[in-house]
């Protein structure tokens, strides 16, 4: 029942999409996690599987997914006729999509665009979102190139004796395996884990990640300011090349660096390096052939980290910039209205929202909440 099939596992909230014939559960991410291109999925949910905790790794096992090749004529189709090997992690395809279709509603259709695990041919594969416009209105399924950058919504299978420890099943309430616990009052944010809930004067963001260094990577789940209230930036209108660069003023990363403190409390954040990967043309998921480093408090996310997908459980999330380049003309990493990454030339008038990526100095303090989304750690 899509009102109570919410599971939240590794600090991820997932749906159930039904029970296969081992009895073994097959769930689905709730949201896009990251946008990526159709043609590094394999690589891409490698990186995704290394970050839930080792409980839910324990939890997951390996099934075969169906991945066959449709055409628009087939995309309707209920039955599979072609799989992946046994793997861990994989995408839906149109026959688990089409499975989900209840009337005029289906929960496994974002209103972003998503990957579906279908390919038409060699160079395009299939895209689902809950409404298509213009010359494909009315369609459940469109090919898109598959170098494109669009929506990955990861589905993984659960050991079907795995015992639930608490929950109704609501997306307030979702089921729990005990998997995680909250951090206590008084503990260090960097003992925290991927998927957790911060709030900072206002503002949401969520963990991606502990750094070596102690230092804790965070992404604010809104764009900073309001539609009234506009914060937002060209990148480089003089010229052909749009590079994220915090020391050219010319650059979205120099305007965010310099001008987000303006917006949103910054004082718990650590100055710290982060890397902009550059591409030589499309911007493709670990192929890039440069790499520049930066020392500064506040960035935009990379494309294809944890969480960087435009998410849908509310906030005020706008287009945005991404710190992926591209030695090509006008070509940026740019998250545009519904989530929906910019995969052609970028007009020089074009302007973005705002947002932060950062990391929290490693002397943090959790000082209340769960590190939920109904109930984030505040820090003090």
């Amino acid at each position: 029942n899509p009102n109570n099939n919410y599971i939240r596992l590794s600090n991820m909230l997932f749906r159930v999409y039904g029970v296969d014939e081992e009895d073994d559960v097959v769930i689905v991410a709730d949201e896009d996690v990251a946008n990526v291109n159709y043609t590094k999925l394999d690589k891409w949910l490698d990186y995704y599987y290394d970050h839930f905790n080792d409980t839910a790794k324990k939890m997951i096992v390996e099934k075969k997914y169906c991945n066959m090749t449709v055409t628009d004529e087939t995309t309707n189709a209920t039955k599979c006729n072609g799989y992946t090997k046994k793997r861990k992690i994989y995408i839906p395809s149109v026959v688990e999509i089409n499975a989900a279709q209840s009337g005029n509603e289906n929960y496994m259709k974002p209103y972003t665009i998503s990957w579906v695990a279908n390919a038409k041919n060699k160079k395009e594969a299939y895209v689902t979102r809950n409404v298509f416009w213009d010359e494909n209105e009315g369609k459940s399924f469109v090919a898109y190139n598959s170098t494109h950058n669009y929506g990955v919504r990861p589905m993984i299978t659960l050991d079907g004796d795995s015992l639930i420890s608490g929950g109704t099943g609501t997306i307030t309430d979702p089921y729990v395996f005990g998997d995680t616990k909250p951090g206590k009052n008084g503990s260090y944010v960097n003992e925290r884990s991927t998927g957790e809930y911060i709030i900072i004067e206002d503002m949401l963001y969520r963990i991606v990640e502990v750094e070596k260094d102690g230092t804790t990577r965070i992404l604010s789940e809104s764009t900073v300011g309001t539609f009234d209230d506009s914060v937002k930036t060209t990148a480089n209108p003089n010229g052909d090349k749009i590079v994220y660069n915090p020391k050219d003023s010319q650059s979205a990363g120099y305007y965010i660096n310099n001008r987000a403190s303006e917006y949103i409390e910054t004082a718990f954040f650590a100055n710290h390096e982060i890397e902009v990967p550059i591409y030589k043309g499309n911007i493709v998921y670990g192929t890039e052939t440069s790499v520049k480093r930066y020392k500064v408090k506040v960035s935009a996310p990379d494309m294809y980290e944890m969480f960087a997908a435009q998410p849908q459980r509310g906030g005020n999330c706008a287009s945005y910039w991404t710190v992926n380049s591209s030695n090509k003309k006008r070509t940026a990493g740019a998250i545009y209205l519904v989530g929906v990454p910019l995969n052609h030339e970028l007009d020089a008038t074009m302007d973005l929202y705002v947002r932060v990526a950062a990391y929290l100095k490693k002397d943090t303090v959790i000082s209340s909440g769960q590190g939920t989304y109904e109930s984030p750690y505040m820090i003090k």
